[in-house]
């Protein structure tokens, strides 16, 4: 599993225990932008980990835009118990659809 730190993001209190929980379900991992890393899940998925009260910031707001306009899924996690609902969902699912995390992650 790859994890490489970039100095632009701030990294929020909960991302080590959501990697972990990644880690757990072998699932790779790589920090990079424009969110804060990137998941593979039948493909590469672009994730932002946010804490219960974060909010997107303009330039997440406008590349989750992006990513919806054309079809493309992303993950926004809030809890590590996000992690199995997102895997399950995207393994099974026969579209590609945004993935949301269950505890709220539509604050867009």
């Amino acid at each position: 599993m790859s994890h490489y730190t970039t100095r632009f993001n701030k990294r929020d209190a909960n991302e080590k225990a959501i990697i972990k929980r990644l880690a757990e379900l072998k699932i790779g991992w790589t920090e990079s932008g424009p969110l804060d890393g990137w998941v593979f899940i039948r493909q590469w998925i672009p994730v932002e980990i946010k804490t219960k009260l974060g909010k997107l910031t303009q330039t997440q707001k406008d590349f989750v835009s992006l990513c919806q306009m054309h079809g493309k899924p992303y993950m926004m996690l809030k809890d590590p118990e996000d992690v199995l609902p997102f895997v399950v969902l995207y393994m099974d699912s026969r579209d590609y659809r945004p993935l949301y995390g269950q505890s709220g992650g539509q604050n867009v």
